[in-house]
């Protein structure tokens, strides 16, 4: 199977099992990440970079555990596509393998929190998937902030994709503005501690 073929088909099986983006960039082209991708997978060449969205019902019904809810099901819609694009990739005779946005944990100072092993919105504008916003969260054409990540590291040598040459973010700061608790500061700088005690003082109800 040629490489155009091969790439196609992966995107494939991940658009087809709960991706709406995929995009595609070499391990080079991560190097704050390659010691801890060849840590992974020795020998790995290529990233895939998988973006799965969001209800927008859910985000905008004003009730904050139904956007948890959610955002629960776009992370498991985006490792479920990425299992999915590793083991057709596997299936061709290459090491693949799914890597989730928020494993390992990491309770040190300063992240405390959820750390990850590569930083998929970083690689995603890599992958030209799109542009940084002022909240230093990924913006996509299609789908603004509203998407959440994962992705495969392979062995496989997969043309990438060029990152966009247009800033999709427009700089309005609504998204700055409409941080309940100011934790967002412009420019990509969040503060996590005011963020993590707004975001977890809230939970389910009890059910009877």
């Amino acid at each position: 199977m040629t490489e155009k073929k091969i790439t196609e088909k992966t995107k494939l099986a991940a658009l087809e099992n709960g991706a709406d983006m995929v995009g595609v960039l070499n391990v080079k082209n991560l190097p704050e990440h390659s010691e801890r991708i060849e840590r992974m997978l020795p020998g790995a060449r290529s990233v895939l970079v998988i973006a799965s969205r969001h209800s927008l019902a859910s985000l905008r019904s004003g009730a904050n555990e139904l956007a948890q809810f959610d955002t629960i099901q776009a992370y498991n819609e985006s490792a479920r596509a990425a299992h999915a694009a590793a083991r057709h990739l596997e299936s061709q005779g290459v090491f693949s393998a799914g890597v989730p946005a928020f494993i390992p944990l990491d309770m040190n100072e300063p992240g405390k929190g959820m750390r990850g092993e590569i930083c998929w919105r970083r690689a995603g504008v890599r992958a030209g998937l799109g542009t940084y916003g002022e909240s230093g969260a990924l913006v996509t054409k299609e789908y603004g902030q509203a998407v959440r990540l994962s992705g495969v590291v392979t062995t496989a040598e997969i043309p990438p994709d060029s990152p966009l040459e247009e800033d999709v973010c427009d700089h309005c700061m609504r998204c700055i503005e409409a941080c309940p608790v100011n934790a967002l500061a412009g420019g990509g700088k969040i503060n996590k501690k005011l963020c993590g005690d707004h975001i977890f003082k809230f939970r389910a109800p009890d059910l009877a």
